[in-house]
C-alpha cells in the first residue's frame, strides 16, 4: 500500500491530477481493510466507503484538522456549480440527500455553515469524494475538461493527507 501511495505522490509531482487521485484512492481503500482487519472482524463484504468512514470515525480530530488545514484548497469548490439542476460541487442528478450534503460543504467552505457534528462532515466528505472516484473509475471525469481537472486538484492534497497518515 505504501508503494501505490508513492506512486500517487509521484503523479501529483508529475500535475498529473488524474493518475495520482487513483493511485492514492487504491492506497487509502487498502490502508482502510488493513486498519479494519487489525481493529474488527473483517469481512469482504464492506463495501470501501465502510471502511474509509470506519477509519475516518476512528480518529475525528485527525479527519477535522486535515480538512481544516486544507479549507483553502477545497474552498475553491464552494463556487462550482454543475449540472441541468445547478448542483453545488457534483452532479447530484435526484439524489436529494447528497444534493443536501454537498449544499453543506459549500456553505462550510464559504464559511457559512459549521459543523456541529463532526461526523456529519466526514459523511458529507466522502459522499463527495466517492462519488468523484466513482466517476472517475467510471469514465464520467474527462482528462480534458478544465472543471474535472480543477475538483480533482481540489481534493488531491486532502486525499494525500488521509492516505498518507492512514498507510503509515
Amino acid at each position: 500500500m505504501k508503494e501505490w501511495c508513492k506512486h500517487g505522490e509521484n503523479a501529483l509531482n508529475k500535475n498529473n491530477s488524474f493518475e495520482a487521485f487513483i493511485y492514492l484512492w487504491i492506497a487509502w481503500v487498502i490502508g482502510c481493510k488493513v486498519f479494519y482487519s487489525n481493529n474488527y472482524s473483517y469481512t469482504n463484504e464492506l463495501k470501501d466507503k465502510e471502511l474509509l468512514l470506519k477509519w475516518c470515525k476512528s480518529d475525528v480530530v485527525f479527519f477535522e484538522e486535515t480538512i481544516n488545514y486544507n479549507k483553502n484548497t477545497l474552498s475553491v469548490l464552494k463556487n462550482r456549480v454543475v449540472g441541468i439542476n445547478r448542483d453545488p460541487i457534483i452532479n447530484c442528478h435526484t439524489n436529494a440527500h447528497k444534493r443536501q450534503a454537498m449544499i453543506r460543504l459549500s456553505k462550510f467552505w464559504s464559511n457559512r455553515y459549521d459543523y456541529r457534528n463532526k461526523n456529519d462532515l466526514i459523511n458529507d466528505f466522502l459522499s463527495l469524494i466517492v462519488t468523484v472516484r466513482n466517476n472517475l473509475f467510471h469514465g464520467d471525469k474527462a482528462y480534458d475538461d478544465k472543471s474535472d481537472r480543477e475538483l480533482i486538484n481540489a481534493l488531491l492534497p486532502t486525499l494525500l493527507a488521509l492516505t498518507k497518515e492512514c498507510v503509515n
